[in-house]
């Protein structure tokens, strides 16, 4: 392989990093359940379980500079009869209030997805030097 392929796929593994790490950190903020010690490691309430949606999850991830396409929000999509406890104003007031620590957890989930990525790609290529 030669060094441009390589490392372009290298660059794609760790978009894909990225991207899985921004849903798995949607997931736990639904959910309530984070990695690396969850939510309550970084001081943060979480939000109610069910009250996010693709278009919820979309504003988010756009709040944070990140964009995600929407196939892959499609996880979130909900019933149209779904009845949500919190306005698209309370989860704005959430990301506000927790903004900082938000940020930090974010950081260290997309770090360690990168992290594993990257592991992953040295042990392939390695493996296909040998």
């Amino acid at each position: 392989m030669t060094n441009r392929v390589t490392n372009i796929k290298k660059v794609n593994a760790v978009r894909s990093a990225k991207t899985a790490a921004m849903i798995d950190f949607l997931s736990a903020l639904e959910s309530g359940e984070g990695d690396f010690g969850g939510f309550n490691e970084f001081n943060i309430k979480t939000i109610e379980v069910g009250q996010l949606n693709s278009y919820r999850a979309n504003k988010i991830a756009n709040y944070f500079n990140k964009s995600i396409s929407k196939k892959h929000l499609s996880i979130f999509s909900k019933d149209a009869d779904y009845t949500y406890q919190l306005t698209n104003a309370d989860i704005a007031a959430y990301l506000k209030i927790y903004d900082k620590e938000l940020r930090i957890y974010l950081d260290f989930y997309i770090h360690s997805y990168i992290n594993d990525a990257l592991i992953a790609f040295d042990e392939i290529i390695n493996n296909k030097q040998d």
